[in-house]
């Protein structure tokens, strides 16, 4: 750890031109779009991104991104190109794509920060933004409980402020996620204690805002997180609490969708499991090339008791009925390009790193039961993920084997 972190320093120093202010406003907006890509645009994720993405491009991120992700981005533009020809509403496409170039444009600061911020300013700059989340949360909640019923009183209020209640849930439980970071690296003790009091504090705001895949989501998390800290016994334990995970999703939605009469007052997860249903119908008329990017909300056959839905709910199906079984697997090859340069190494030993693999399999966890795949959220945090977990260009072959 120790030869990393002079690895690390040396990095910052060879890049000295680029100054305190510029590179404490790229790391400050890359973390902001981290937590607070959710929420509408009204609330600057937007700006923020692309001030960071010009902050990469005039620090020359550029020239080497092309080099490392040369393989995902042709891959990507022949998955485009595929989609578009199969898509039974080619126009529709094209805002999607949109939304993947995006989200792949958010390496370029990932690899920014990794390169020219050094770990004191991101833990600095990672504690102030939680606690300001925090600390609204904390705001959100008093103001809510004396109502009779919090949980509709909150879901009252995401609704009128930040869309509806899952975007709020996103942000909660990406502050969760840095707050296990930042624990997991702070020394000084009271300030330790007060990263588990405020975590403690946001899982029970998760537990009144009743978000059962959320917790669910966690739950991967965890066991992936074992599977990757652990050998031997215990990482095969934490793989086969990912697979019952996965696998406990899977029954629920199978056992809801049998069990649901067409006449019953239906609750999110039962929705969701019949939506389940009927792409699982599609996808059998229409198996290897899919109906299209975006085409979920056009296609009238998709269609739930008389109700269109803007997006499934659900990322892996939205993908098979999207692209395809051959569209599916040229996806999964886009995104191992994408992740390729993931270096173990630093995911166990570097704060943003580990961040980045977090948010990365909750997202992947979340999209069990929620969001819609191609949009910034979840696709911005997987870019963004691939970028924090790359391997510096710095390491070279030696490098290239941790």
């Amino acid at each position: 750890m120790r030869g990393h972190d002079l690895t690390v320093s040396n990095n910052v120093g060879e890049t000295g031109e680029h100054g305190v202010v510029e590179r404490t406003i790229v790391l400050v907006c890359v973390l902001y779009c981290f937590f607070l890509t959710p929420l509408p645009s009204s609330y600057g994720a937007s700006s923020a991104w692309l001030i960071a993405l010009l902050g990469a491009l005039r620090g020359g991120m550029w020239r080497g991104f092309y080099e490392r992700y040369w393989g995902a981005l042709w891959g990507m533009a022949a998955l485009v190109l595929v989609n578009a020809f199969a898509a039974r509403f080619p126009a529709k496409v094209a805002p999607g794509v949109g939304e993947m170039i995006r989200s792949v444009s958010f390496i370029l600061p990932a690899m920014y920060v990794m390169q020219h911020c050094s770990r004191w300013a991101a833990v600095l700059v990672l504690k102030t933004l939680v606690g300001l989340i925090v600390a609204v949360c904390v705001a959100i909640y008093a103001f809510h409980t004396g109502s009779a019923d919090v949980m509709n009183a909150l879901y009252d209020w995401s609704r009128s402020h930040v869309g509806n209640v899952h975007n709020l849930v996103n942000v909660a439980a990406m502050a969760v996620l840095a707050l296990v970071v930042l624990a997991a690296f702070e020394q000084v003790q009271w300030q330790r204690a007060s990263i588990f009091a405020m975590l403690a504090f946001m899982l029970w705001f998760l537990v009144v805002l009743e978000s059962e895949g959320t917790f669910l989501a966690l739950l991967i998390t965890a066991c992936a997180w074992g599977a990757v800290r652990f050998t031997g016994g215990l990482r095969m334990l934490s793989g086969l609490g990912m697979v019952a995970g996965v696998l406990t999703y899977a029954s629920l939605m199978v056992w809801l969708q049998t069990g649901v009469a067409s006449g019953d007052s239906l609750r999110s997860f039962e929705i969701r499991a019949m939506i389940n249903a009927r792409l699982l119908e599609l996808v059998a008329d229409q198996p290897w090339f899919g109906y299209g990017i975006n085409s979920f909300k056009h296609v009238t056959e998709a269609a739930v008791g008389g109700v269109m839905y803007i997006h499934p709910h659900q990322i892996y199906l939205e993908a098979l009925f999207s692209f395809g079984v051959v569209g599916c697997f040229m996806l999964a090859a886009v995104l191992w390009g994408f992740f390729r340069l993931s270096s173990r190494h630093m995911i166990l030993n570097e704060p943003l790193p580990m961040l980045g693999f977090l948010a990365a399999v909750y997202m992947a966890g979340k999209g069990l039961s929620d969001m819609k795949l191609m949009s910034v959220q979840p696709l911005g945090i997987f870019m963004l993920a691939a970028g924090l977990m790359a391997r510096p260009a710095s390491w070279g072959r030696a490098g290239e084997q941790r």
